[in-house]
């Protein structure tokens, strides 16, 4: 018996020793991934900041139309325009004028039909923006204006770059310097609905691209490895 326990004890310690440590050792510690470098960095921060300043700018030019679809869902009856104080008038009315004989024909990019630009007779720092459906066999000459309407008031420096171009037809034809209007027929808080959901989804891609920027600005320079 005790010459098969030297026997087991020698075949045990004939083992290599390379045969015991088969499998490295895990390492504990977890992979870290360094910083971008620093030039990738700054490229991506100047990208998020110009996705910011876009969305936030076109916000912005959206902004006037956002406030208008806010506007209670019953336009104001200013009874006829002549007598009516419009500087106290809200943006979405009611009234009635009489029409000037003459109007300027024009279009919109983007948009059906076409538009005639009217001065009241009866106010004449007002212009009615009137759209016109094509008809097919109608000719656009036998446009009549209506006495009545129903529409966005806009004096001329709250019209926005959206309008700009009637803006600047207005400003050439006025006569003398009181305050010019715009009255937008058929337009109502309802027709700017997307005007008001696109400007919130921007200012939320702004804002978000604007904190991301920051975020990725503070963080951690690369680790140099030896």
């Amino acid at each position: 018996m005790n010459g098969l326990n030297n026997q087991d004890n020698c075949s045990d310690s004939s083992t290599p020793e390379h045969e015991l440590s088969t499998h490295p050792a895990s390492s504990s510690s977890p992979l870290e991934v360094g910083a971008p470098p620093q030039r990738d960095k700054r490229i991506v921060v100047a990208f998020l900041l110009l996705i910011s300043l876009t969305a936030l700018s076109v916000a912005a030019f959206l902004l006037p139309a956002a406030r208008f679809a806010l506007v209670s869902e019953k336009p104001t009856n200013l009874g006829a325009l002549k007598h009516a104080n419009l500087s106290q008038a809200p943006e979405w009315i009611k009234a009635s004028g009489i029409p000037s004989a003459q109007a300027l024909s024009f279009r919109r990019r983007g948009v059906a039909g076409s538009f005639r630009l009217v001065q009241l007779e009866s106010r004449k720092e007002v212009w009615v923006v009137l759209r016109v459906h094509d008809r097919p066999g109608v000719s656009p000459g036998t446009f009549v204006p209506p006495a009545n309407f129903s529409g966005r008031l806009l004096p001329l420096h709250k019209a926005g770059l959206m309008y700009a171009p009637i803006t600047q037809i207005i400003e050439k034809s006025k006569s003398g310097k009181e305050v010019q209007y715009m009255l937008l027929e058929g337009e109502s808080p309802r027709s700017h609905r997307d005007s008001l959901f696109a400007a919130l989804l921007l200012t939320l891609l702004g804002i978000g691209s604007l904190a991301f920027a920051w975020r990725f600005m503070r963080s951690p320079p690369p680790s140099s490895t030896s």
